[in-house]
């Protein structure tokens, strides 16, 4: 398995700085793009909807890759919610038609927004 972690300060700049993070780690993989573009989402959301616990605390995230799946998620400061998607106004639909699975789960004070890649869809 491989992984890597990553803290960003949560400002504007952590969606480019996500996709420079994740584009290095993921070169050779087929989906890059759409894991580089599901993850800038859900970074920008985190930016922008969290508030100012997030421009405090910053934001997590998360790379792993295992024989079955490649598992990208982000944690932030803040509550889990329930995501209203509406295909063609929502980032939302960006990341749900671009990844295989992807949820929303609190831990603790913290959020988790993650998405999965079938590692087969990957080669």
């Amino acid at each position: 398995m491989r992984h890597s972690e990553h803290h960003l300060q949560g400002d504007i700049t952590a969606p480019a700085r996500s996709r420079r993070l994740l584009e290095a780690w993921a070169v050779g993989h087929s989906r890059r793009h759409e894991m580089v573009l599901a993850l800038s989402e859900l970074v920008a959301n985190a930016v922008v909807h969290a508030g100012t616990e997030i421009r405090e605390r910053g934001v997590s995230i998360h790379f792993e890759e295992s024989d079955s799946c490649v598992r990208v998620s982000v944690h932030h400061p803040g509550r889990a919610f329930t995501p209203v998607i509406r295909h063609g106004h929502s980032g939302l639909a960006l990341v749900a038609g671009s990844v295989d699975r992807w949820g929303i789960d609190q831990q603790g004070p913290s959020v988790e927004v993650w998405f999965e890649i079938d590692e087969s869809a990957v080669l």
